[in-house]
């Protein structure tokens, strides 16, 4: 699989692959971790803030998890193609 080049630190093009058999765990998972992801705010804070290499701000750091739950359950509900 050849894989595009990052576009940039903030929107890199990053694809990632789920199988469809995989989706209602993945559901299941996003469901509990959702609303629990502002426990790491202050962890993020403390260890991460500043850093080169890592993401800027907390906003950053949830981004690609609460994209890929909102793929995950837009997708879970619908029939295999």
């Amino acid at each position: 699989m050849l894989m595009p080049p990052a576009a940039g630190r903030r929107r890199p093009s990053l694809l990632l692959v789920c199988p469809a058999e995989a989706l209602p765990g993945q559901a299941r998972a996003w469901a509990q971790v959702e609303s629990r992801l502002e426990e790491l705010r202050e962890p993020f804070a403390a260890e991460c803030e500043g850093w080169a290499g890592r993401p800027d701000t907390f906003g950053d750091f949830t981004a690609l998890p609460r994209e890929w739950g909102t793929v995950t359950a837009e997708t879970e509900g619908r029939p295999p193609r």
